[in-house]
């Protein structure tokens, strides 16, 4: 059972029930996606409890590593955000609350609080149109259309896509190849990403995963890994296609998109950019149906205030 705040506790499997319960009522930002709260957890610093029937979240930065607090509600807004800064600064964490969804910060736009609400752009998740993804006909997907026709004029014939268990040990293999080749990009996220994507494999048996395989001349060349949350949502995890095969990304892109609607989804959620300006470029190419946006909140000094500094 998730503590009481100032109560915490370490995110496990067991938690995911009683998490899922609470966010099903809330669009799926990524952050309180259970299955992200769990794997991203990479340094296992992570801790959760609940604070005027919102759940707050003792995160980490994916980039820097450093420790602050986000919560997901609309229950007494003002009075938890008062007491989370408070027990911010006895922490020593960031002074900011970070990731607030917006659903949760239409509760706080009351001037006297003398709050600073800042979007943060670098974490906003991008949502997608499955219906748009699996066919690209649309006038905006014509670099994403060239790039996909470029492969199958070239591998079609060749390529083979299917869903996998991610406990098979052949499929772990599979993945672990392709992983190597994104490893050798040598950035610090990268290197979290691969501990995230190992503890999802150690603990797959707990999600009912989503998983795609593409292969060329029966040589895997990309991946994957999502779920379905909801009637209309899935997310995504990890999407990873060999540098080797041109168009790759956008045939596996495609054809995910096209098993996600079968199983009855309308929008993928494909998590968020983190300010890296390569995933950036990447992501906003599918062009986004809509973004679930996050801000980070900040206490203003009444000398501040005073003056409108924003």
């Amino acid at each position: 059972m998730i503590p009481t705040f100032p109560g915490f506790k370490k995110i496990e499997i067991s938690d995911k029930e009683e998490i899922e319960n609470f966010t099903k009522d809330f669009p799926p930002y990524s952050d309180f996606d259970f299955v992200a709260l769990f794997c991203w957890d990479v340094n296992e610093k992570r801790r959760i409890s609940m604070l005027n029937g919102n759940l707050v979240v003792r995160s980490t930065c994916d980039i820097t590593g450093k420790e602050f607090l986000t919560f997901l509600g609309t229950n007494l807004v003002p009075e938890t955000i008062k007491e989370l800064l408070k027990y911010g600064r006895k922490e020593k964490l960031e002074r900011e609350l970070r990731m607030i969804p917006q659903e949760t910060t239409n509760f706080c736009s009351d001037p006297s609080l003398h709050l600073k609400i800042k979007e943060d752009r670098d974490n906003f998740d991008y949502v997608y149109s499955l219906s748009d993804l699996s066919n690209y006909t649309d006038s905006k997907y014509l670099k994403i259309r060239n790039k996909y026709k470029k492969f199958v004029k070239e591998y079609g014939s060749r390529c083979r896509i299917k869903e996998f268990n991610i406990e098979d040990e052949d499929a772990q293999n599979h993945l672990v190849s392709l992983w190597k080749e994104w490893c050798d990009i040598k950035e610090v996220y990268s290197e979290k990403e691969g501990i995230a994507l190992k503890r999802l494999i150690r603990s797959a048996s707990s999600f009912d995963l989503t998983n795609v395989m593409m292969f060329v001349n029966e040589v895997p060349v990309g991946f994957s890994i999502n779920c379905v949350i909801s009637n209309e949502y899935a997310v995504s995890y990890f999407t990873k296609t060999s540098f080797s095969y041109r168009g790759a990304n956008q045939v596996l892109m495609k054809e995910t998109a096209k098993i996600l609607m079968s199983k009855g989804c309308s929008f993928l959620n494909f998590e968020e950019d983190l300010g890296l300006p390569g995933l950036r470029g990447a992501k906003e190419s599918y062009r986004p149906t809509l973004f679930l946006k996050k801000y980070d909140i900040r206490k203003r000094g009444l000398f501040q205030y005073l003056l409108g500094v924003v």
